[in-house]
C-alpha cells in the first residue's frame, strides 16, 4: 500500500502481490487445519472432511453446511489482521463485478467523459478500501465467509477419499501443496 497527500493507493502489484500471499500462505494454512488433526503424532483426516466429503458432489446438509461455516469463522478469527486483510483482498478480487455493479447502480456514472471516469475510480477504490477496513459493517465478510465455505467444499470435492488407507494423507497433501484455487 502506498501512501500520498494521505491517500492510500492500492497498485495492481502490491493487490497481486497480497492474494498470492493469501492464496499461497493463508488458504494453504487453512486447508491444513480443516483436513488435518494430529492424534497420537501423527497426521489423520479430521472427522469434518470426511463428513463433507461423504456428500459430495452434493451440496453437504444445513447441519454439515453449519460446520463448515462454523470452522471458518473460527480459522478467520485465528488469524492476525495482517493475514486477514489478505483474505478481503482475495475475496475482493473474487467479488470484483459484484460490487462494481452495486456502485454503479448508486449513481448516474456515465463514464464517457475521462474526469467522471477518474472521479469515479477513485470513489469506487475508496468504497473497496472502505470494506477491507470495516468489513462487519459492509457485505464483505459475509461474502468472505461464504467463498471460504465454497472454497473448502470444492478442495474436498477434488479429493479420493472414497478409500482411507496409508496413501491418502499424502494425496491429501499433495492436493494442498499442487492449489485448489476456485
Amino acid at each position: 500500500m502506498i501512501s500520498i497527500d494521505e491517500k492510500l493507493y492500492i497498485t495492481r502489484e502490491i493487490n497481486q502481490i497480497v492474494v498470492d500471499y493469501a492464496e499461497k500462505v493463508v488458504l494453504k494454512d487453512m486447508l491444513f487445519a480443516y483436513s488435518f488433526e494430529n492424534t497420537r503424532g501423527k497426521k489423520e483426516l479430521t472427522v469434518l472432511i470426511k463428513e463433507v466429503h461423504s456428500f459430495c458432489p452434493d451440496r453437504p446438509t444445513k447441519n454439515t453446511a453449519k460446520k463448515i461455516s462454523e470452522f471458518v469463522k473460527s480459522y478467520l478469527q485465528s488469524l492476525s489482521k495482517y493475514k486477514k486483510y489478505a483474505i478481503y483482498f482475495r475475496t475482493l478480487n473474487h467479488k470484483y463485478d459484484k460490487y462494481l455493479d452495486i456502485e454503479m447502480s448508486f449513481e448516474d456514472n456515465d463514464l464517457e467523459d475521462d474526469g467522471k471516469s477518474r472521479t469515479f475510480d477513485e470513489k469506487f477504490g475508496r468504497t473497496l478500501a472502505g470494506m477491507i477496513y470495516d468489513p462487519e459493517v459492509t457485505e464483505l465478510e459475509e461474502d468472505c465467509l461464504n467463498l471460504l465455505c465454497d472454497y473448502l467444499f470444492s478442495y474436498t470435492e477434488q479429493l479420493d477419499l472414497s478409500l482411507i488407507d496409508e496413501y491418502t494423507i499424502d494425496s491429501v497433501l499433495q492436493r494442498i501443496e499442487d492449489g485448489v484455487w476456485v
